[in-house]
């Protein structure tokens, strides 16, 4: 657990949102639960299913140049990565990248960066540039918890960038086509 911690501090805002959902009682005339998704696909945003891994983290299953990818929904961090092991999996052109990254590898770490196609159900990014760094750290901790390998994370310049809305009655990732 002690690696879990330190590695993924990943959805503290789900944590703060379940503990208030209790606290504050809205009120609507509407109780059906598709009218957000009703409403959101009115104003052309995709719904993405999110699945619970064992250890309460969003997954993404999504497509990487066309091959099946497992990603972690982060709203914290600032861009999506791969992990170095897998950006070989998916053949991508990688080149150094000046600075580092700091959070989920730990400590500062180098970086590479490539341009790679995303596809998450119905939502599409081509040519987007992709961050690879070494998510070793990361995977070991799912593995221990028994909670799979991810190839990487969906950061905020796919959330920002596609004004992104979390579900969490759903289970739902929308993103703007």
């Amino acid at each position: 657990m002690k690696h879990l911690i330190t590695p993924i501090c990943v959805f503290c805002i789900t944590v703060f949102f379940t503990s208030c959902k209790q606290e504050v009682k809205v009120e609507s005339s509407n109780t059906d639960n598709t009218s957000l998704s009703n409403f959101l696909n009115t104003k052309n945003y995709i719904q993405i299913p999110l699945v619970k891994n064992s250890i309460g983290h969003f997954i993404i299953k999504a497509k990487v140049n066309n091959d099946s990818a497992i990603f972690i929904l982060d709203t914290g961090a600032s861009g999506t990565c791969i992990d170095f092991e897998s950006a070989k999996k998916f053949k991508l052109n990688l080149k150094d990248a000046s600075g580092g990254a700091t959070g989920y590898g730990g400590d500062a770490q180098k970086i590479q960066t490539g341009n790679a196609t995303i596809i998450m159900s119905g939502f599409k990014r081509d040519s987007m540039q992709i961050t690879a760094i070494d998510l070793t750290s990361v995977n070991q901790a799912y593995s221990t918890e028994k909670s799979g390998h991810i190839d990487g994370v969906i950061g905020a310049d796919i959330l920002v960038g596609s004004m992104a809305v979390i579900d969490y009655e759903t289970n739902s990732l929308f993103l703007k086509k």
